[in-house]
């Protein structure tokens, strides 16, 4: 785990970066019997396609470099998962003054920075120009630095967001439309 961790920030692009995250090891039956084998679960996440191919290719060499340095193998099975979530810069600049249109300049958030998160929007984005796009459903009086995450099971949201997701939709739908 600490050479998979040293290898994402030492190998990859600090510009086009990556997070790797050992979410599960699995090992053993005891506490006084070394394990036969064990088993990470690891989540890949990326802002471009090629350092997502350029962490792929080193987790396999590190994993089999660890491996066969301790005298073991290693087998690595990755599952390619969501591919790197993409907006296109002029469809996401056309959502950003439509939702300050809609809702007031006020309430638009440009992100400065992008997110690594997993989303199956980007097979839509992968072929249709288009931008995704944050809600923020951030209960009321709850500072959304300090809101829990939204995959966190403690999550609480704002459903009269929900209205106003809606009539983002409609108005980026009536928009393509009167566009073309």
């Amino acid at each position: 785990v600490t050479a998979l961790s040293s290898f994402v920030t030492r190998r990859l692009d600090v510009f086009r970066p990556a997070v790797l995250t050992v979410g599960k090891i699995t090992a053993g039956t005891t506490s006084n019997i070394i394990p036969e084998s064990a088993k990470l679960l690891a989540t890949l996440r990326s802002v471009s396609e090629h350092t997502r191919v350029r962490a792929k290719e080193g987790i396999v060499r590190v994993l089999e470099g660890v491996a066969a340095a301790h005298d073991c193998r290693a087998e690595v099975a990755i599952d390619e998962g969501y591919p790197v979530t993409v907006n296109d810069t002029e469809v996401a600049a056309r959502v950003e003054q439509l939702a300050a249109g809609l809702f007031g300049a006020a309430r638009l958030s440009p992100m400065e920075h992008p997110v690594m998160g997993a989303e199956d929007f980007s097979y839509v984005l992968a072929r249709v120009p288009g931008a995704l796009a944050f809600l923020g459903a951030c209960p009321p009086g709850t500072d959304p630095r300090r809101a829990f995450a939204c995959h966190s099971n403690r999550m609480q949201i704002d459903e009269e967001a929900m209205a106003s997701g809606a009539a983002m939709h409609a108005a980026f739908a009536i928009d393509r439309l009167v566009i073309r």
